[in-house]
């Protein structure tokens, strides 16, 4: 069986995408073709795979007619080393023609070479019936509970024909359901859905109203019950999902929910309206959270956001609003781009971060004031400090509410050309939700925008299940992947973030994309986006956002240590291909000596044996280590039981450190030693003392050790190793009598 080195996973992205998508196939190829290594339940049912369909061929499985156009679309493929988009009509066998789109992803080793293909088809029929299904009016076709169309007839029903009732409305909302969605992929959250519906069926009183909203929404009415009791209800609801769990890397890990409720109204429309006001209030609080609908905090929320809208009038007017710049660096030049982000700092406010006032800005045309300021701004600095923007690039966020030909023109084009400018020197930031809302129009604008001379990439990329399919609709400049995925390549208990951050990558570079990755907060995640070719990096590690009077240092700064880290690197690499090297000299210089493989012999069992009673220790051994395992060549005592034991991984030798350091190593203690308190060997066997020197060849190469060790902590003189190196000479010419 042939193994590779690849740059990602093939495996892993297999399951990975599985996750996402119902028909995904992963092809090998071998020189008989492309064959099938491994298929999505879904796959081999939709696309009648037989039994064994795996290690096949295309064509030993499918008809001429059928095998054909599959064949070339995967040679093209590996030919082309890019991704293939193609549609077709599905391997059914029904009497009815169903068709769907795929997409075909080559996956490379590390030497270029395309030895897999994953295959991503959607099957366009099923999503059809799933709408249709969907579409019924009065019963969700997933929970059979009522929907929510029905439940608000129900509580009309109950309101205008019961002159005293009271009804109060819970509305629930699963937290992060979106989670559960991607670990478990959409079949098996469709489950948990079926699980919590049964779980609000069995904790709801009699006589409720029970019903799916959408999503991970659900709805409970109570009829005549007092607020307390509603209370009670949802501490009861909470309760009950938190019963529900899923399983991820053999971890449980439970659902939660947070509960609005309303009551006092006799609109149905009103009571569901406030009760999911109120739970939108509740998740602010916090998973678990229960919160009573009252008309006074809504009524604050909109004072506030009504003053702040006043007062955002008010900072546009007297040019509150400044920009500070974060540099974007690229990994391997140094270069220096930089990102525009506005800044508010209020006189009557104080400091108001974007995520609070850009939001209020979006829901009015003061968005387009805000863009203005902003691009006025930008330009202003480019014309006053030409030196810090010569041959830069500058980033602007443009909002989905902006995005619009005759907008872009009045509150961009017009004042870049007000100030001598051109739009070549612009980079326009949009979100993927920008574009899948009408994707239509997406693409004329991003073409307009290209046209004008702006760059335009998308900004959060891989928060949207669409971002594989979508790359191949527009015309972009590049990527920036989501700081989500950045934040975690360097957690150990995240590795797979690398695998994605990989595939993003190789799917870029294939496309001809520009990839940024923004949030990039520590060295560790610095280093891992370098290595795996990340074309521009930016972060609070390189730099913050800043005013322009600091932006030329920072950005000198920034570059330094990008610079200052390939430098790095290169010495990293190189010193690891010395090691490397002196290794494979070392092992050769140990094989030359002819005991690889041998067992116990005398004339070094006397050698440990004098050196056991010399030092007055239990046990003196003679090692010698490879690659990956130090062997024990002779033991002072516990033979019997060293002899089935001879050999220990080198990670957790003590022999190690005398190897890889050429010298002698001593732990007086080792229940002491940071390193050493917490080695298998020490918990086990008690081993206290350890003091080790090394066996050299004629050459200078350490090819073991010979070592000393205690159950008891011991104090070792400069004497004494002296004399247990002297001891060391007479193994290693023991060792050279015996070759000759």
């Amino acid at each position: 069986m042939e193994i590779y080195d690849m740059k990602a996973d093939p495996h892993y992205l297999f399951h990975f995408f599985s996750k996402l998508y119902n028909m995904v196939f992963l092809m090998k190829v071998t020189d008989r073709g492309v064959v099938y290594e491994a298929a999505s339940e879904e796959a081999v049912l939709l696309a009648t795979l037989p039994e064994g369909f795996k290690g096949k061929t295309i064509a030993e499985v499918y008809a001429p007619d059928v095998a054909k156009n599959l064949i070339y679309q995967y040679n093209l493929a590996c030919n082309e080393q890019e991704p293939v988009f193609y549609s077709d009509k599905m391997n059914k066998k029904t009497n009815v023609a169903t068709y769907a789109s795929s997409i075909l992803l080559p996956i490379h080793d590390t030497a270029g070479k395309v030895r897999y293909v994953l295959g991503i088809t959607s099957d366009l029929a099923d999503r059809a019936m799933l709408q249709l299904l969907a579409s019924i009016e009065d019963i969700d076709y997933l929970t059979k509970l009522p929907t929510i169309v029905k439940v608000k007839a129900e509580v009309n029903i109950l309101l205008q024909s019961q002159e005293h009732v009271s009804v109060h409305v819970l509305y629930i909302n699963i937290d992060r359901f979106k989670l559960a969605n991607e670990f478990l992929g959409v079949e098996k959250a469709n489950v948990l859905l079926q699980q919590i519906a049964n779980s609000l069926s069995r904790v709801s009183p009699k006589g409720s109203i029970i019903g799916r909203v959408e999503a991970d929404e659900f709805i409970v009415a109570l009829t005549n019950v007092s607020l307390s009791d509603a209370k009670e209800v949802a501490k009861q609801i909470i309760k009950s999902i938190k019963q529900i769990t899923y399983d991820v890397n053999n971890m449980q890990i439970p659902l939660s929910c947070c509960v609005g409720i309303c009551t006092n109204y006799k609109s149905a429309n009103t009571l569901i309206t406030n009760a999911q006001h109120a739970m939108l209030e509740a998740k602010h609080t916090g998973n678990g959270s229960i919160n009573v609908y009252d008309q006074t905090v809504k009524q604050q929320k909109y004072l506030d956001d009504l003053t702040l809208e006043i007062e955002l009038m008010k900072a546009i007017q007297s040019e509150e609003l400044t920009v500070y710049y974060q540099p974007k660096i690229h990994s391997q030049t140094g270069h220096v781009n930089v990102e525009a982000l506005v800044r508010w700092f209020s006189q009557s406010l104080g400091t108001i971060p974007p995520s609070v006032f850009i939001p209020i800005a979006e829901k009015s045309p003061l968005i387009e004031k805000v863009t203005e300021r902003v691009v006025t701004k930008v330009c202003e600095d480019i014309t006053r400090f030409p030196d810090i923007f010569e041959k830069t690039i500058t980033s602007i966020n443009l909002s989905s509410t902006m995005f619009d030909e005759k907008i872009v023109q009045n509150s961009i084009v017009s004042i870049i050309k007000k100030y001598g400018l051109t739009p070549d020197r612009f980079e326009l930031e949009i979100t993927e939700y920008t574009l899948m809302k009408d994707v239509e129009r997406g693409k004329e604008t991003i073409d307009f925008l290209r046209g004008l001379g702006f760059r335009v990439v998308i900004d959060d990329f891989g928060v949207s299940y669409s971002s594989l399919n979508y790359l191949k609709l527009f015309s972009l400049d590049g990527i920036k992947i989501d700081q989500s995925f950045v934040q975690q390549i360097d957690n150990e208990e995240e590795s797979k973030e690398i695998e994605i951050v990989t595939f993003i990558l190789m799917l870029a570079q294939k496309l001809g994309l520009h990839v940024t990755a923004e949030g990039v907060e520590t060295e560790s995640q610095l280093t891992i986006l370098t290595d795996l070719g990340c074309d521009e990096l930016q972060g609070y590690y390189l730099s913050k956002p800043m005013a322009i009077d600091a932006l030329y240092h920072a950005s000198e700064q920034a570059s330094d240590l990008i610079v200052g880290q390939r430098r790095t690197l290169y010495l990293d690499i190189l010193h690891k291909k010395r090691q490397k090297k002196v290794e494979a000299e070392r092992l050769l210089a140990l094989e030359s000596l002819k005991i690889l493989g041998t067992h116990f012999e005398e004339a070094y069992d006397r050698i440990t044996r004098v050196v056991s009673q010399s030092f007055q220790v239990p046990l003196c051994l003679i090692t010698y280590l490879t690659d990956d395992t130090q062997w024990i060549k002779s033991a002072s005592s516990y033979r019997d039981m060293i002899r089935n034991n001879r050999s220990v991984p080198r990670d957790q030798s003590f022999c190690t450190k005398v190897i890889d350091e050429k010298d002698y190593f001593i732990v007086e203690d080792t229940y002491k030693h940071e390193e050493l308190k917490s080695n298998k060997y020490v918990k086990n066997f008690g081993i206290r003392f350890y003091a080790g020197v090394p066996l050299f060849t004629s050459e200078g190469y350490a090819i073991g050790t010979l070592c000393i060790l205690d159950v008891e902590p011991r104090v070792l003189s400069s004497d004494d190793i002296t004399k247990l190196t002297e001891y060391s000479h007479w193994v290693m010419a023991e060792m050279q009598i015996r070759v000759k």
